[in-house]
């Protein structure tokens, strides 16, 4: 065989060697990506955080269709409930309540309900965070706003000492309180409040009203909460807060805001924009919404729902609940008709923006 014969078988076969290498290389990747991206690994990963995932894509819920006219979902008959926060967690809607008037001293105590659907509830404990006597929360305990983070549920909620408790709208020096629980029953409470009044401002000054919303943005937390700064009055304004652990907490400048005024926060989504459901004040209180690409600056609030004449929610229809099921949005409200009437519910399709 001649030399350069040689050569060319063996070029061949180098090339050979190389398609064989090259071959391995891919189904070696292949099968780390079947591994990685596996059901059961992508079930986990869904699972983690069910609440906060974050999406780039900008959607906000469509226009809300209410249940019902005739009852709310969750009849002050069951406990009586008022404002409600709702979790999905493992197939399972947990429901955490204010009951107004409940706990050891009569004033307000937190709760839970469970559901398979949304619909219908039962009551699991009427008494899962009480006042603690003769602390900053001593009185009453209420307005909670969870997630569910990485196998743990996470609570802020509203506290108060004061004896001469009126409405979640008005009291005086309310403050917001941090717990922590792995089955939404049985919770570690801090023993201090991990957001009080500012006072250094002039607009949140007075009380912390009437509750806060929560979300976790990457690795940070999100609070907007409503403030006051005198007696009685319901104009409850909203302030931005922005915290590394949920539980130390820094206004976004030196007077925390507002960021919206007029208006008391319902619930906070984010996918690809902010989105604020809001209680607003027209002839009565009703729910708005606003969006914002910073949190901070936000879009002038356009009412979503009204309240219906002649229906339970005939007085006061505001959302307190949002989450994200199954491609639509559903939502929980606080209800009046002249009284607490329970927690109505609504549904709504995503809505996708364009522009």
């Amino acid at each position: 065989m001649s030399k350069m014969e040689d050569r060319g078988q063996g070029a061949f076969e180098y090339i050979l060697l190389l398609a064989g290498i090259l071959l391995i290389v891919i189904l070696v990747i292949v099968i780390l990506k079947s591994v990685i991206l596996s059901p059961a690994n992508a079930n986990i990963q869904s699972s983690n955080d069910i609440l906060t995932q974050v999406s780039a894509i900008p959607e906000i819920p469509g226009a809300w269709v209410k249940y019902s006219c005739s009852n709310p979902v969750i009849p002050t008959s069951l406990d009586p409930v008022s404002f409600i926060d709702v979790v999905l967690a493992g197939g399972v809607y947990y429901g955490f309540y204010t009951n107004n008037s409940g706990g050891p001293t009569n004033y307000g105590n937190i709760g839970l309900l469970n559901s398979t659907d949304g619909v219908n509830w039962e009551l699991v404990n009427n008494s899962i965070i009480n006042p603690t006597p003769y602390a900053w929360d001593g009185v009453s305990v209420g307005l909670p706003y969870v997630m569910y983070n990485n196998g743990e549920f996470q609570m802020w909620y509203i506290g108060s000492n004061d004896t001469e408790v009126a409405s979640w709208t008005s009291d005086f020096n309310q403050s917001v309180g941090y717990a922590s629980s792995s089955d939404g029953i049985h919770w570690n409470v801090n023993s201090a409040p991990v957001f009080t009044t500012n006072s250094t401002s002039t607009w949140d000054n007075y009380s912390i009203a009437p509750g806060v919303v929560v979300l976790k943005d990457g690795d940070t937390y999100k609070m907007w909460y409503g403030a006051i700064n005198y007696s009685g009055d319901v104009h409850s304004s909203i302030g931005y807060a922005t915290s590394t652990d949920g539980v130390t907490w820094q206004r976004w400048n030196s007077t925390g805001g507002p960021v919206i005024a007029n208006a008391i926060p319902g619930a906070i989504l984010k996918s690809g924009i902010y989105y604020l459901s809001l209680g607003i004040l027209t002839s009565t209180f009703v729910t708005a919404e606003s969006t914002s690409t910073d949190g901070i600056t936000w879009s002038q609030p356009s009412v979503t729902m009204n309240n219906s004449p002649s229906c339970f929610d005939s007085q006061q229809a505001i959302i307190v609940s949002i989450i994200l099921s199954n491609d639509q949005y559903l939502a929980w409200y606080y209800s009046n008709n002249g009284a607490p009437a329970g927690v109505g519910y609504a549904t709504a399709p995503v809505q996708i923006l364009t522009s």
